[in-house]
């Protein structure tokens, strides 16, 4: 008798102790931030490691350094790592990954240093992340000559768009707001875009392959037939995907004005 009761025993107990189980597995591998962040679990039942990429553009015009630059990270407990490496200007460059073990989130400083001049240091800047943090940008731009500066800019990525584009002011060497302006449909396309400024996103016409489009400083009057106070009139092409159009200064003519688009 006592056998049979054991038996009815265990058969009552095993499914329950499988359930069990099954949640323990499905906790311990849940997780997972969004877009660039990967997340695996740590030596702690309580800590996890978060990794990210993204992508480094250097707008340092050639007047403030040695023209290339690279960029580092760290945290408590990681010393200091080289996540990219000579970044021409205006070049795009992924980064290696980058990240830490423990909470889901941290302080972690960056560093863009000279490529040439020992390593010279440009700028230091410490960003909060968390284990949701969405793909980014990491923009070094130079800043007004008087201060031989360079700031350390990050950008979210679009979530959500769809063919949209962004303007960037990145003109260290002209920092004063700007004006932009679609010169076909003659409307303002971003209106007081200061240096080191993201404009909302703005659709492409799908009706449209290009516009034509033209910055001038803020405050002034557009002239849609006299080009004669232009800071750059250039050409728009519609992209497929979302984009970061940065107006910078233009290599080998700095005192002129152009635009790079980069796709997010």
């Amino acid at each position: 008798m006592a056998s049979v009761v054991s038996s009815r025993l265990a058969q009552f107990h095993l499914p329950r102790l499988f359930a069990l189980l099954s949640i323990s597995v499905l906790t311990a591998c849940g997780g997972g931030g969004a877009n660039s962040t990967a997340e695996t679990n740590g030596t702690s039942g309580n800590s996890s490691t978060y990794q990210f990429n993204a992508d480094f553009i250097n707008l340092i015009p050639s007047t403030q350094t040695a023209t290339k630059v690279d960029l580092f990270y760290e945290h408590i407990g990681i010393d200091e790592v080289e996540i990219a490496s000579n970044i021409d200007y205006l070049e795009r460059q992924r980064t290696a990954s980058f990240g830490w073990t423990g909470l889901p989130q941290a302080n972690l400083s960056f560093t863009v240093k000279d490529a040439f001049n020992n390593q010279s240091l440009l700028s230091t800047k410490t960003m909060s992340y968390s284990n949701t943090q969405q793909a980014l940008f990491l923009l070094a731009t130079g800043e007004k000559p008087t201060t031989q500066a360079v700031s350390l800019i990050r950008i979210n990525k679009l979530e959500g768009e769809q063919t949209s584009y962004r303007l960037f002011h990145a003109n260290a060497l002209d920092p004063r707001s700007i004006d932009i302006y679609n010169a076909d449909a003659q409307t303002a396309i971003a209106l007081n875009l200061a240096f080191n400024q993201v404009s909302a996103p703005i659709k492409y016409d799908q009706n449209l392959a290009e516009i034509n489009v033209f910055a001038i400083p803020s405050g002034t009057n557009p002239d849609y037939s006299n080009t004669s106070n232009y800071l750059l009139q250039t050409v728009i092409t519609q992209e497929s995907s979302d984009t970061l159009s940065v107006l910078v200064a233009k290599p080998g003519a700095l005192t002129r004005w152009q635009i790079n688009h980069y796709s997010e």
